[in-house]
C-alpha cells in the first residue's frame, strides 16, 4: 500500500481527522480513476489495468477501478481475466454492503459472456 492510500490512517478518530481523511481520500480516488481513464483512453491498457487492479487493493477500491479493470480486460480480449475482476466485486459487494452490481458492471459482465462464447464458439 502506498503512503497516500494510507493517509492518516488509524492515527485519530477526532471528526475533525474523519473528515480531512475522508476527503483527502476521495481527491486521490478522483485523481486515480482519472489517470485510469486516460490510460485506456490513449490505448494504453496494460498500465490502465494495472493501476485499477492496484487501486482495487488500496482502500481507494470503489466501482469505477473494477470496472476499468474488467474493461481493460475485454478490449484486450481476455475475457476470462475480466470474469475474475467481476466474481471479486460481486464477492466484495456482498460482503460489505449486500448489494448487486450496477448496471455498468452488470453491462460489462454481459460483455463478458458475450466474448466467451465468441471465443468457445458456443
Amino acid at each position: 500500500m502506498t503512503p497516500a492510500a494510507g493517509l492518516l490512517r488509524e492515527v485519530d478518530t477526532e471528526a475533525w481527522v474523519l473528515g480531512k481523511r475522508q476527503e483527502l481520500s476521495d481527491r486521490l480516488s478522483r485523481r486515480v480513476r482519472l489517470i485510469v481513464s486516460r490510460l485506456m483512453d490513449e490505448g494504453d491498457l496494460e498500465q490502465s489495468i494495472e493501476l485499477a487492479e492496484f487501486a482495487l487493493e488500496t482502500p481507494l477500491s470503489d466501482e469505477h477501478f473494477y470496472a476499468g479493470a474488467i474493461s481493460g480486460y475485454l478490449k484486450q480480449g481476455k475475457p476470462s481475466l475480466a470474469l475474475q475482476i467481476y466474481e471479486r466485486y460481486r464477492a466484495a459487494l456482498a460482503a460489505n454492503v449486500m448489494l448487486s452490481p450496477s448496471t455498468i458492471v452488470e453491462a460489462l459482465h454481459t460483455e463478458i459472456l458475450q466474448a466467451n462464447i465468441t471465443i468457445n464458439g458456443d
